[in-house]
């Protein structure tokens, strides 16, 4: 039963990390059309991405706070209604406004993943040793240096 439970929370833990780069990588392409039907410049965009990303830094600490009061599973599916949430109200703005509230809202899936994954010590442990192991086995003799590295990243965060 505990394994059938890691692979619900990692794949949700994939599916929201995914979730969360693909609409990090959507943006800057719709630049041109946003600039045109908002009519603003380029820097004004640049100021909606820049504060996209602040705020996901700014709240990373409150997001595993969160996380050890309420849970992984609970903050993890707040982060994606939220993204989903900014991500419609961005979608349908017809003002700046709008569309810096909408990805302000969105900026919030990224502390909400991340922290959801580094929830359990040991689920977290057991991805970096995973990790490492399948470094150490694929690496071709070009990249033993980077799967050295893995290991002693893994060596080092581990308690």
């Amino acid at each position: 039963m505990e394994n059938k439970s890691d692979f619900s929370v990692i794949s949700l833990v994939a599916l929201a990390h995914g979730i969360s780069h693909f609409f990090q990588i959507i943006v800057a392409p719709l630049f041109p059309l946003i600039k045109e039907e908002l009519g603003v410049s380029y820097a004004a965009l640049g100021f909606s991405m820049a504060l996209f990303y602040t705020l996901s830094a700014l709240f990373q600490p409150v997001a595993g706070f969160v996380v050890d009061r309420v849970g992984a599973r609970g903050v993890l599916l707040g982060g994606v209604g939220l993204l989903a949430a900014g991500t419609f109200v961005a979608g349908i703005s017809e003002s700046y406004l709008l569309l810096v509230l909408g990805m302000a809202t969105a900026s919030f899936i990224r502390p909400t993943f991340r922290s959801s994954t580094h929830a359990s010590a040991r689920r977290g442990s057991a991805t970096r040793i995973a990790r490492t192991a399948w470094l150490a086995r694929s690496a071709t003799p070009r990249r033993r240096s980077s799967a050295a590295a893995s290991a002693r990243y893994t060596a080092g965060t581990l308690h």
